[in-house]
């Protein structure tokens, strides 16, 4: 069953939530809503030094939240209560994806994709940035994804307009991964802990092993296959992926799938999911609930 939120008219970038809040990254800046979207706050009112900040890119981890804005990161330790901004490098940046580490409760390591300057690396909680970029030769990064071993493997794989690159030290040097050049760019990926998902922007969904060796497509999507694959979520058995006009569930098994979702008059732009519900962020400024 789904629920459509009117929140505001511009587009929704990114979604997160934690134990408390939803937050949604958005043109007009960064919000929070405590209540499924009947109500919203703007987060950057406090640290915009102008009318508004666009936020592309947001990610929760326990009070932690950080958004990713045009040459800075938004950061707040205590739910979104106090912000601080904090500049990335000069020609300012445009973030597009942000990443944690599973284990940044103790290691404090967060990455920062970026459209023309590749990949940006915290390991103090997000104080100090620095770019990280030996081998990646494709500097427009889509997307960003950590292995759930990182802590021990330090493995991270970078999607680009050209494919997608993987790194085995903390993202201090890079490899290119054997994906297919012609299935690219590479929109959305994420990770099990035997495999690796890329959602393309219009060549479907491939997979391959937790290495990023041997790439095939995943069957069974054909028809969304001229779509935009915004966002994927995957547990092992199954993927969940976002594309512009439908949330589709796939066994990855038997390539079963089940459309949880479509938006007929809608546009889906990002993907979030709480103990009980879907969330998708709308092109046109609305969230669906599902």
């Amino acid at each position: 069953m789904n629920e459509l939120e009117l929140v505001r008219i511009d587009s929704i970038y990114g979604l997160a939530v934690n134990d408390r809040y939803i937050f949604a990254a958005r043109t007009s800046g960064l919000y929070r809503t405590g209540d499924n979207g009947n109500s919203w706050q703007d987060m950057t009112d406090s640290v915009a030094q102008e009318d508004s900040i666009a936020t592309t890119a947001v990610i929760t981890a326990g009070e932690t939240v950080i958004a990713g804005t045009n040459g800075a990161i938004l950061w707040s330790d205590d739910h979104g209560e106090n912000w601080r901004l904090v500049g990335m490098a000069s020609p300012p940046p445009l973030v597009t994806s942000l990443a944690l580490s599973p284990n940044f409760a103790e290691d404090g390591t967060v990455f920062a994709g970026t459209a023309e300057d590749g990949v940006f690396v915290s390991s103090d909680r997000g104080e100090q940035w620095i770019p990280w970029n030996l081998g990646l030769i494709d500097l427009d990064v889509d997307c960003i994804a950590m292995s759930p071993n990182f802590a021990s493997d330090q493995t991270l794989f970078a999607g680009t307009q050209s494919g997608i690159f993987r790194s085995q030290n903390g993202g201090k040097t890079w490899q290119e991964t054997p994906f297919p050049m012609e299935s690219a760019p590479v929109l959305s990926l994420a990770i099990s802990s035997n495999q690796i998902i890329a959602g393309t922007e219009g060549n479907g969904v491939y997979v391959a092993d937790e290495h990023g060796q041997d790439w095939h497509k995943l069957p069974g999507l054909e028809a969304f296959e001229t779509q935009a694959i915004y966002a994927l979520k995957t547990n092992g058995e199954y993927v969940t992926v976002l594309t512009a006009n439908a949330l589709i569930q796939v066994r990855v098994t038997d390539s079963s799938l089940d459309i949880l979702c479509q938006f007929e008059d809608h546009q889906a732009l990002a993907l979030a999911k709480t103990s009980q519900h879907w969330l998708v962020g709308l092109m046109d400024g609305q969230m669906a609930i599902i």
